[in-house]
């Protein structure tokens, strides 16, 4: 009887054992896991952080280029007007 008890204390001693050890494994693989995560996490919002920028870039770009069509057609008109008056007062002065 002895011996039966002390074997059964022994195989209790390995399962307690073994379960410790893969709480002890399971802990370092969730550990890791929190750790990739963490720096999936600061990837992403740095690849955010680096798109906005882009996107911000890209509409002062596109911003300018509509300004400097807008000042480009203020310019053509203004010539034009100016063509148009010196036609006009030469049509005028004929007459």
């Amino acid at each position: 009887m002895n011996t039966q008890l002390a074997f059964a204390f022994g195989m209790l001693a390995m399962v307690a054992i073994i379960m410790m050890v893969a709480i002890v494994v399971g802990m370092v693989k969730v550990i890791k896991q929190q750790r990739k995560i963490t720096s999936l996490e600061k990837w992403i919002d740095n690849t955010n952080l680096h798109a906005e920028r882009n996107r911000e870039g890209i509409e002062r770009a596109i911003e300018d280029i509509y300004r400097k069509i807008n000042e480009t057609h203020s310019i053509m008109d203004s010539r034009f007007d100016k063509f148009e008056n010196k036609i006009t007062k030469k049509q005028i002065l004929k007459d």
